[in-house]
């Protein structure tokens, strides 16, 4: 069986990569992005310049803990999120300094 979405070995370890469209809720911007699978991860999160050329509005603050121990707050926002064929309407996503968008289980499950 060949996997629709094959791993993209520049990451370590290997990663599963899929194409993103993260959509403005109201006025229907979208931004294009790669996105990477990550069962480990409780919620999506987007890269925070994403949030800011969207004009994403702010809609609270979750802390955090990463897998390196880091902790913090960073603010959500709402969203509309495709991946493939699957549209998640009303998202609530973190947003980031990063470059992908981290798909979590709030999606995934």
């Amino acid at each position: 069986m060949t996997p629709t979405h094959p791993y993209d070995n520049s990451y370590e370890p290997p990663a599963l990569i899929v194409d993103v469209t993260i959509i403005h809720p109201t006025n229907r911007k979208k931004i294009f992005m790669k996105g990477k699978i990550d069962t480990g991860a409780d919620g999506t999160v987007i890269p925070l310049d994403a949030a800011g050329k969207l004009g994403l509005i702010p809609a609270s603050e979750i802390r955090y803990s990463d897998f390196l121990q880091h902790t913090g707050t960073l603010k959500t926002y709402f969203s509309h999120i495709t991946l493939d064929s699957f549209r998640f309407e009303f998202v609530e996503v973190a947003a980031a300094p990063r470059r992908t968008v981290l798909i979590g289980r709030d999606i995934l499950n």
